[in-house]
């Protein structure tokens, strides 16, 4: 809302800091000109506030005077305790510090957890070096990174290395290993077709052989057969 506000008119986040206190002693016809825009602009900054409320929400606020009075009414009503807010941040640092790449998970993936754990945390005034979050990514990838891991550590200053270019070079190195195991892929198609070749041309030379080896056995066994029906003819 904020940023909003800064967008519509740099000067309404300032009448919604600062305050304006309608000159109520006075009538309207005699403000200065400065009264009168301060005055259209709390004005202004109400109704950009209210029309964002939800109907209860509204409500809450409906016996405020002014845009500073909407906005401190919001604040308390939304706002984190101390308390509530360093329990956020006590559950949101183990997160961190379990924070792990899962093995399968793509960089993009491990990378938008990642950075999305750390806004979270950046919202609540936990803040991080950037040494301390190149060496957490590195420390979360699983053990097949390793090798990488250990390229990045002992060629690069970890301490001038920024996320960008960490993320950028273990994307790089994930495209490489992709292609690595399409190739992979693709080569042992090729040697199980070459396998099922070599074993259908195998049974046709098994069937060769065998036919070569009998068939002299198969011929004196017919020869056999037919002299012994030769002799049956005869003695009839």
């Amino acid at each position: 809302m904020r940023i909003y506000l800064r967008g519509v008119d740099g000067e309404l986040w300032a009448v919604v800091r600062k305050g304006h206190v309608p000159m109520e002693d006075e009538d309207e016809e005699e403000w200065k000109e400065e009264q009168k825009i301060l005055s259209l602009l709390d004005s202004r900054a109400m109704h950009i506030l209210l029309s964002a409320l939800y109907p209860k929400e509204r409500s809450q606020v409906a016996q405020c005077e002014s845009a500073k009075e909407i906005w401190e009414s919001l604040q308390t009503t939304h706002e984190d305790t101390p308390e509530v807010k360093d329990s956020r941040i006590d559950v949101l640092l183990n997160e961190y510090e379990s924070f792990e790449m899962s093995s399968g998970e793509s960089i993009s993936s491990m990378y938008k957890r990642f950075n999305d754990l750390i806004n979270r945390l950046k919202g609540l005034g936990k803040m991080f070096e950037t040494i301390d979050l190149v060496r957490k990514i590195l420390r979360c990838l699983p053990r097949e990174w390793l090798p990488k891991r250990t390229a990045i550590e002992e060629a690069k200053d970890l301490n001038t290395l920024s996320i960008e270019r960490l993320v950028g070079s273990l994307l790089s190195h994930e495209e490489v290993i992709i292609q690595m195991n399409k190739d992979d892929h693709r080569r042992r198609k090729v040697i199980a077709f070459k396998a099922q070749e070599y074993d259908s041309d195998s049974e046709v030379d098994m069937g060769e052989e065998f036919e070569k080896e009998f068939a002299p056995v198969s011929r004196n066994f017919h020869r056999m057969l037919k002299m012994k029906k030769d002799f049956k003819a005869k003695r009839a």
